[in-house]
């Protein structure tokens, strides 16, 4: 990632790659895998679920049966846009009951590549989803470009279209005043050219990125990048001096191979505070942490994170 001209290089530091449990590195023993049942949570913590890139093999996914909130799926669910691959999807979604909300936006492969008008989308997901004003209500929720309440009303997720992933362009939020805990897009938010400890060149959205720390969004989910699945935490600092978790961009690609598939990423969220607890599902070789030596958006913070 270029620093603007003229700015220290320590303004922006990286940390070693690491997992998180609750802000402890990730030797942590207190762990146990996403595919188990998780104990209750209390009413402050959220518990989300995020699948992305299943490409028809979402029925060899192993999802928790209770203990967990909402179900994210940030596109690809089909392989090559056939109105039976949609379909057969949207009737594993249907069973999967032990979620209060099921989140799902539309990726790339989820087009007929010949004539991307073909499957109507929309209408495909219609009749197991109702409106009220401006935010969709229901079980399960197909958003494309818009927001939904979830959870009971204790999470807002704004979902955009594989449209706006392929234009580079994100609009549409609510205003300031009605803060989004989780923005899902097919294509995740990058924050850096290349990986600082990799050195790989890395893919998404610079865009994307930017304006969901600009905006304090705390969650960033997509996918697309098969081969670049991970999590990447970043963090700034407080008033007091001390370390603001700011928002965690989550890639979340399921599909391993042709007859397998990764661990749903599990995020538990608490919802008044508006911070990340916990995420599993990820290694310690595709997390780590990009620390803001400056408040962000601080002048020379937003000039550390020019791409």
């Amino acid at each position: 990632m270029a620093l603007a001209r003229g700015i220290p290089r320590n303004i922006l530091s990286r940390s070693n790659t690491r997992s998180i449990f609750n802000g402890a590195p990730s030797n942590s023993r207190n762990r146990f895998s996403p595919t188990t049942n998780h104990p209750p949570l209390d009413n402050d913590v959220v518990r989300i679920v995020v699948i992305s890139d299943t490409h028809q093999q979402h029925s060899l996914l192993k999802l928790p049966s209770h203990g967990v909130d909402v179900l994210i799926h940030c596109g690809d669910f089909t392989s090559y846009g056939n109105i039976s691959g949609v379909r057969n999807f949207r009737r594993w979604l249907e069973q999967q009951t032990q979620f209060t909300d099921r989140i799902v936006v539309d990726g790339n492969h989820d087009q007929d590549r010949n004539n991307p008008d073909a499957i109507d989308l929309r209408e495909e997901f219609s009749n197991i989803s109702s409106s009220r004003s401006h935010e969709k209500v229901g079980s399960i929720k197909f958003l494309q470009d818009e927001t939904a309440l979830c959870a009971n009303g204790r999470l807002r997720v704004h979902g955009y279209s594989w449209n706006s992933c392929k234009e580079d362009e994100f609009k549409g939020l609510p205003d300031e005043e009605t803060p989004v805990d989780i923005v899902v897009a097919h294509v995740p938010g990058r924050l850096h050219q290349k990986h600082p400890q990799k050195r790989k060149k890395l893919h998404g959205s610079h865009n994307l990125a930017k304006f969901t720390l600009e905006r304090r969004i705390p969650i960033c989910c997509g996918g697309h990048y098969h081969w670049e699945r991970g999590g990447v935490e970043t963090t700034d600092v407080n008033d007091q001096g001390g370390t603001r978790l700011l928002t965690w961009f989550i890639n979340a690609a399921s599909k391993r191979s042709e007859s397998s598939v990764h661990e749903p990423v599990v995020i538990d969220y608490n919802w008044r505070i508006r911070t990340v607890v916990n995420v599993e599902g990820l290694t310690q070789d595709n997390t780590m942490n990009i620390h803001f030596e400056e408040p962000f958006p601080s002048r020379i913070a937003k000039a550390s994170f020019r791409d």
